[in-house]
């Protein structure tokens, strides 16, 4: 009985407590609703920042907001603040972007919460970022550049690449030939780009775009705004364009000379191109930093083309202007000129007497040695400048025609300064002929020729013209067909004047036979007096046994002969042949000890005309 008086009491006291206790707990909480319970709205979430100029963007999510009707961010410890109206989408979840504009350039910490129109708020989410100005963009660079170039109308402006990652696009502007302002753009990761219609007097401006932070991981920028650099200004140097300014070209036999000053004296590179006979691209370069200098292009055909010149400096600045030039035929005989003579005759009747009625390709004038006045004994000579050096192999004379009381021997001389000569031989004339009488030598380098009367019937000589055989100058030529030929062995390098170059008939796929052919152009009708042909150098597999052909047309065909070929030698190898007019050659290899021939050159000797 005690034992349950006891526990009926503790039970008791046990409620009593209980009741008291929950008592006061509701006394405690009703003091904080006593206004009403605390309502709040959504809160924005997976809040990022983006920085920009003067400015941030935050942006995130917010999901299920009903009832809020405006996103608050608060900065500056709660000193600014920026509200912005909210309106919900269909969605259930909305993208939030909040722009914040016209900051300060430094780090922010803000606050970021929603509202509904009870002003319930939601729980703040902070979030960090930076805003960028004029103290950043301060030591921002433009890229470097690495030179400037201008071909014709049109320039080009190339970049160092600079690996640095917070680098973006570059603007490049400039005032193009039409006096209109163009602006183009350049990325990072591009070293060049082109400036139509622009002008190397004119100025180039650029400047560099930066972001403050990287992108990210998926190469999507975190920066909403690009900061630039100062613009540059870049300068083409005047020194290319003054020396393009005294640039001049005068053309010369299978060429041009190029002529100009470089005043500054600046180490320039100089690249001249065009093309060969046979329509290749050639290019030439040369470098030099004198003052006066000159430049000989040669092995062009004498016809109106274009030759491109390229002037470089070492700072990687360049210029490339084409030029409309015409070279000058092979020099022929109107470009001699007699230089000396034992005597003429004047008596006769200009031209008649005079030396140079020698040399005028008229047969029915002559020179006549002094007989008015004084009648000077043999020997008697004329000598004459050719104008060029020449490869001679020969020479041609004609009497004074219907005249058979001149000379009945006469020696040749040659030189390539008009002091120190060479004598070829004496040999006999016919004076008795009208008819050209021809006298092959040893082919010889010479710029000048003496034509000497050594003995005749009475003392006087005359002469009513000479001609020189010579190595025909190939500028004009070109292969016209062929029986087969190697990819890297054209018959065209049979006529590029290089003995390091061959023309070989095919042996792959294909293996032909013997006979094997080409056909060349002279580009004009010649006199032609003898073929030299060399072979493949080093190699004595080739033919043994070749004939010459020669046309008109390139249809009707004169056989010349067939001679043997020693395959041993790298020597030339000289045939002459009666005095034919052609235009086309045909060289035709007939015998070997394989089924293939090949040829190094072949140089046609003929009349100067």
């Amino acid at each position: 009985m005690k034992k349950t008086m006891k526990y009926l009491i503790y039970s008791l006291i046990s409620v009593l407590g209980v009741f008291f206790s929950c008592q006061d707990m509701e006394d405690m909480h009703s003091q904080y609703i006593k206004d009403g319970e605390t309502k709040y709205t959504n809160k924005a979430d997976s809040l990022q920042s983006f920085a920009g100029n003067k400015r941030v963007l935050i942006s995130g999510f917010i999901s299920g907001a009903f009832n809020v009707n405006e996103i608050v961010v608060t900065w500056d410890k709660g000193n600014k603040t920026k509200t912005f109206p909210y309106s919900k989408s269909d969605n259930h979840t909305d993208t939030l972007k909040l722009y914040i504009t016209e900051l300060e350039e430094k780090s922010y910490e803000f606050k970021v919460y929603s509202k509904d129109a009870d002003d319930n708020e939601s729980v703040p989410v902070t979030v960090f970022g930076s805003a960028y100005g004029e103290n950043y963009m301060s030591n921002l660079e433009a890229r470097s550049v690495n030179g400037v170039s201008f071909d014709g109308a049109d320039g080009e402006i190339q970049f160092a690449i600079s690996g640095d990652e917070f680098q973006r696009k570059t603007e490049v502007k400039y005032t193009n030939i039409n006096d209109e302002e163009v602006i183009v753009t350049i990325e990072e990761d591009e070293s060049a780009i082109a400036l139509p219609n622009a002008s190397p007097s004119n100025p180039i401006m650029y400047r560099t775009f930066y972001v403050p932070t990287l992108a990210d991981e998926d190469g999507s920028e975190t920066s909403i705004d690009l900061f630039p650099s100062n613009w540059n200004t870049y300068e083409f140097p005047s020194t290319i364009t003054s020396v393009f300014a005294s640039l001049s070209l005068d053309p010369i036999s299978g060429g041009v000379i190029a002529n100009w000053e470089n005043s500054e004296n600046t180490l320039l590179t100089f690249d001249f191109i065009n093309s060969d006979k046979n329509g290749g691209e050639v290019t030439n370069t040369m470098m030099s930093s004198d003052p006066e200098g000159t430049y000989t292009v040669t092995g062009m055909k004498s016809e109106e083309q274009e030759i491109k010149i390229a002037i470089s400096d070492t700072s990687g600045n360049s210029q490339s202007i084409s030029f409309t030039v015409t070279p000058l035929p092979a020099a022929g005989k109107g470009s001699w000129t007699i230089v000396d003579f034992s005597t003429e005759e004047p008596a006769e009747g200009a031209p008649n007497g005079l030396a140079s009625a020698a040399i005028d390709g008229d047969l029915s004038t002559f020179w006549h040695t002094q007989w008015n006045g004084g009648s000077p004994g043999y020997p008697h000579y004329i000598a004459f400048d050719m104008g060029a050096e020449k490869t001679i192999a020969g020479f041609e004379v004609f009497r004074r025609q219907g005249d058979g009381r001149g000379q009945t021997r006469h020696k040749f001389y040659v030189s390539l300064d008009g002091t120190n000569w060479t004598d070829l031989g004496e040999y006999d004339m016919d004076p008795n002929t009208n008819d050209g009488q021809v006298y092959m030598v040893t082919p010889v380098l010479a710029r000048y020729v003496k034509y000497e009367a050594t003995e005749g019937s009475n003392f006087f000589a005359f002469l009513a013209e000479i001609n020189v055989i010579e190595s025909l100058d190939n500028i004009d030529w070109s292969v016209t067909d062929f029986s087969s030929e190697m990819g890297n062995a054209p018959a065209s390098n049979t006529i590029d004047g290089e003995l390091g170059t061959f023309w070989h008939s095919e042996w792959s796929p294909n293996q032909p036979p013997y006979p094997h052919y080409f056909t060349v152009d002279l580009g004009v009708e010649k006199t032609v007096a003898g073929f030299e042909v060399f072979r493949r150098q080093g190699d004595g597999r080739g033919q043994i046994k070749h004939k010459f052909y020669v046309s008109l047309d390139g249809i009707n065909w004169t056989d010349l002969g067939e001679y043997n070929m020693d395959a041993t030698t790298d020597a030339g190898q000289f045939y002459e042949v009666a005095l034919t007019k052609a235009r086309y050659v045909k060289y035709e290899a007939t015998e070997g000890p394989n089924f293939y021939c090949f040829l190094a050159e072949i140089n046609v000797y003929g009349l100067i005309d």
